[in-house]
């Protein structure tokens, strides 16, 4: 499976002819398609600060549809905590919800799809695609 950033998926929802073939591509192979609440939370933050936000919680909706949500549980907790502890001891921290994202990829063992490659290959282990 692959996991969406943020990025690529308010991409697609704007139309975004790059991001549109790149999900195609794997719906195309029947890869299983992925995203974290975290990046959930940030899609609707979108949506409801947006001028149409109507129209666009409407389209967060119905694209969500399609994908499988990672649960969070007590595992990335722990594993936020030794990622956020080695990235800070490194002095490459990264923020908290790109950690969050990143204990969930690593540990459903799933590659990152995402424009952000610089930023989130301080992870060690993560597997990233850039779109």
């Amino acid at each position: 499976m692959v996991c969406l950033d943020t990025d690529i998926m308010i991409a697609f929802l704007r139309g975004n002819k790059e991001a549109m073939e790149k999900i195609d591509s794997f719906s195309k192979f029947g890869i299983q398609l992925s995203t974290t609440p975290i990046n959930v939370c940030e899609l609707y933050i979108g949506a409801y600060k947006s001028k149409d936000s109507e129209e666009n919680i409407k389209l967060v909706d119905e694209f969500l549809e399609s994908i499988m949500c990672l649960n969070f549980d007590f595992k990335p907790c722990k594993l936020v905590g030794s990622l956020t502890s080695d990235l800070m001891k490194k002095g490459k921290f990264i923020g908290e919800m790109d950690v969050l994202i990143s204990s969930l990829v690593l540990l459903y063992d799933e590659v990152l799809v995402t424009r952000n490659v610089k930023h989130f290959e301080r992870i060690k282990g993560l597997r990233l695609e850039e779109w």
